[in-house]
């Protein structure tokens, strides 16, 4: 069946939903499993629900707020990164992970769950001073 072409606007609103869509989805792993651990190990664990009314935060008010609250991540996606930098160039001869096939799925990861909470944070992409 034929179609007709998309439009300019079309397709950039589908670029801009795969790309929200791609951090959203890379970026979630994290706290799934951190879900499941904390079920098999009976750790008691709140998911918290998502403000429904609008706040009036500017952006250098809303960047220590995420930084509190995304810690975890922030320390997660650090040491994978100097993890993967000391296995690329530190480790000995035999351990070196150094070919783009082994680093990219890793890092796309990592790189996803250092975009969710800034790119995903409805307070700052107002970018309001």
């Amino acid at each position: 069946m034929w179609t007709k072409p998309a439009t300019s606007y079309q397709a950039s609103v589908t670029r801009r939903l795969t790309n929200t869509q791609a951090i959203f989805f890379g970026g979630i792993s994290l706290h799934v499993s951190q879900a499941l651990l904390c079920h098999l190990f009976s750790i008691d664990m709140q998911w918290g629900s998502t403000s429904k009314e609008a706040t009036n935060h500017t952006f250098f008010q809303e960047i220590p707020r995420v930084a509190k609250a995304f810690r975890g991540t922030f320390a997660f996606v650090g040491i994978s990164v100097v993890g993967m930098i000391i296995l690329a160039i530190a480790a000995p001869a035999f351990w070196r992970i150094d070919t783009f096939i082994a680093i990219f799925p890793l890092a796309l990861c990592v790189g996803a769950h250092a975009l969710l909470p800034v790119a995903l944070n409805p307070n700052l992409i107002v970018f309001k001073w």
